[in-house]
């Protein structure tokens, strides 16, 4: 059954599990526009209200069909790199900070600072922090491959022992040689 990428006006919300990982994901005929943890419903509540006011919100059975094959592939090891559309909404910086995220290849880290120095903002890192902890769309924007300066993880919007299983995850099926 291929689901629904919606019409205009129109948001889809669903599900995905694979063995472990759960997610929740909203999506509408542009592409996706969130990806977050169950526990943090209540984010995807937030994000809507302040993104897409006024959209219908439909329940779905199934996600595309290319999501779920490309998350399917991710999880089992073998996709590196995304190629669904994504939508994500903020700020000019958010965005910023999210496009330098999105050039993080996988298996590799950056920390915070490096991001803040990449855009040219080298005291800005908390700030940097901020963005990417407002990133709607884990995984795709891997927000799970920044890190903290002196070593430790950071934070993470889906909690800590998420993130450091995403990344064990992607050091587990890092492509031979590093490359992607």
């Amino acid at each position: 059954m291929t689901a629904h990428l919606g019409t205009p006006g129109e948001l889809w919300t669903g599900l995905y599990r694979f063995e472990s990982w759960e997610f929740e994901l909203l999506w509408g005929e542009e592409g996706l526009c969130y990806l977050g943890t169950l526990a943090g419903t209540w984010e995807m509540t937030r994000y809507l209200q302040r993104y897409w006011p006024g959209a219908a919100l439909r329940r779905a059975s199934t996600l595309p069909d290319p999501l779920a094959r490309q998350l399917s592939e991710y999880f089992a090891g073998t996709r590196y790199h995304w190629d669904f559309p994504i939508l994500p909404r903020g700020t000019p910086f958010q965005k910023a900070v999210w496009e330098a995220v999105l050039k993080i290849p996988y298996g590799e880290v950056r920390t915070y600072a490096e991001i803040a120095h990449a855009l040219g903002r080298e005291r800005g890192f908390r700030a940097i922090g901020a963005a990417v902890g407002s990133n709607p769309i884990s995984l795709l924007i891997p927000c799970h491959r920044v890190v903290a300066s002196g070593g430790g993880l950071g934070g993470y919007g889906g909690g800590v022992d998420l993130k450091a299983r995403l990344l064990a995850h992607e050091a587990a099926h890092r492509p031979a040689g590093g490359k992607e």
